[in-house]
């Protein structure tokens, strides 16, 4: 298997990339590279991503498609995986993902998202929106969460990265952008966890009501749907 560039954008991420970090430094697959691309954080996300020997890329423009897209030019290898600084990994994910991967002979793929809390509703939530996931994969338009993205160079540039403007759902249109140059699918076995610290802060069925709402419009307008106001950097 190729080596791959894992591209985490972060903003005051002090309290959970240390997490994410010492997840990739525990995995069977080791040919990696990290390039961590900072919104000017405030915190001690830089101490944090230098310990684990991260590189480290700072920028002024607090905007995870631009952070995103940074990374990606600054990627050393052909195929590239986009992270969320709040998730973690289990020791054999990539080992798991990338055999599937070249099995597969897949380029835009992503993997099942898991709440890291034992909390019933975050479980329920969470197999719910899996099971949306599952139903849009067997539709023209799958979905790929941005939390898990994996992508190469090639396409990457052939749909011009992902689209600074969009406030919400660009993980989305960039799949959907993909689709004229590649097949995009979901890994079957490969899963990744992730906090719920929005739940957390915004209130469980107000967050859970906001990301359903934001499906449908997804699914009726695509990427002509109507804004909603989602900060991304916000927590």
């Amino acid at each position: 298997m190729k080596m791959i560039s894992i591209v985490i954008p972060t903003l005051n991420e002090e309290k959970y990339i240390g997490r994410l970090l010492q997840s990739l430094n525990n995995q069977t697959f080791k040919d990696f590279e990290v390039i961590v691309v900072d919104g000017s954080s405030e915190d001690g996300t830089k101490e944090i991503a230098r310990k684990y020997k991260a590189k480290f890329i700072p920028t002024n423009i607090r905007n995870v498609s631009h952070q995103r897209n940074l990374g990606a030019e600054l990627a050393a290898y052909s195929r590239i995986l986009f992270l969320d600084a709040d998730g973690y990994l289990e020791p054999d994910f990539l080992e798991k993902s990338l055999k599937e991967i070249y099995k597969r002979k897949l380029q835009v793929t992503g993997c099942y998202l898991y709440p890291d809390s034992k909390n019933p509703f975050y479980r329920m939530a969470y197999l719910i929106f899996r099971q949306w996931v599952r139903f849009q994969n067997r539709t023209p338009t799958p979905a790929v969460n941005g939390s898990c993205f994996f992508t190469t160079k090639k396409i990457h540039k052939k749909v011009k990265g992902f689209n600074p403007q969009i406030s919400y759902a660009e993980d989305y249109d960039y799949a959907r952008k993909a689709l004229k140059h590649c097949d995009v699918a979901l890994l079957k076995k490969s899963k990744i966890y992730t906090s719920v610290r929005r739940f957390e802060k915004e209130g469980k069925f107000k967050t859970g009501l906001k990301y359903i709402y934001i499906a449908l419009l997804m699914d009726v307008f695509g990427k002509k749907a109507p804004r909603v106001k989602y900060d991304s950097g916000k927590f």
